[in-house]
């Protein structure tokens, strides 16, 4: 018999557990009351189970919530503004981590104006499809989301998703 955890304290090993959804709160709301989203956290404790049982006793310490930048593409993008004054990376859609590096080299060459492959990719040549303004925005959200809910019970995806993946707009699974 496995052993159980019941507890997991801060100072020890931890685990992370999370999902590629995101909670939609309308007309770009950001703001603290948007930081959690307790239907977003019960979903991930039942996955969580679904997938690993003999750890359904497990106690949740930490939850974390908030906005997340994302791009149609659901990559990052890098540009500039004001003549060339500021450079940015946007979109990194909370996976942010594993591409920083990328992100880090790509906005030092564009900084020091050097040449490098790194600036033909479409991360930067090409700029991210925008997103619909609202109510548009909302719809297609829900469309997205539904549809990857499906894709993940093992569905295939539906007629949006797959419109959307010849687009070039990435959510496809």
């Amino acid at each position: 018999m496995a052993p159980r955890i019941n507890h997991l304290k801060p100072s020890g090993d931890r685990l992370r557990w999370g999902t590629s959804e995101a909670a939609y709160w309308g007309n770009n709301r950001v703001e603290s009351s948007c930081d959690h989203s307790e239907a977003h956290y019960r979903s991930l404790e039942e996955s969580w189970r679904r997938h690993f049982p003999e750890l359904a006793g497990l106690r949740w310490e930490y939850r974390w919530g908030g906005a997340i930048c994302s791009t149609t593409r659901m990559t990052p993008y890098f540009s500039s503004a004001s003549g060339g004054r500021i450079l940015y990376g946007l979109g990194y859609t909370g996976h942010g981590v594993g591409t920083t590096r990328l992100g880090g080299q790509i906005l030092a060459h564009m900084a020091l104006g050097r040449a490098s492959d790194l600036l033909d990719l479409q991360l930067v040549t090409r700029k991210p499809f925008p997103y619909p303004p609202e109510p548009l925005r909302g719809l297609a959200v829900s469309l997205v989301t539904r549809g990857l809910r499906r894709v993940d019970a093992g569905e295939p995806p539906s007629l949006f998703l797959r419109v959307l993946d010849r687009l070039g707009l990435g959510f496809s699974s």
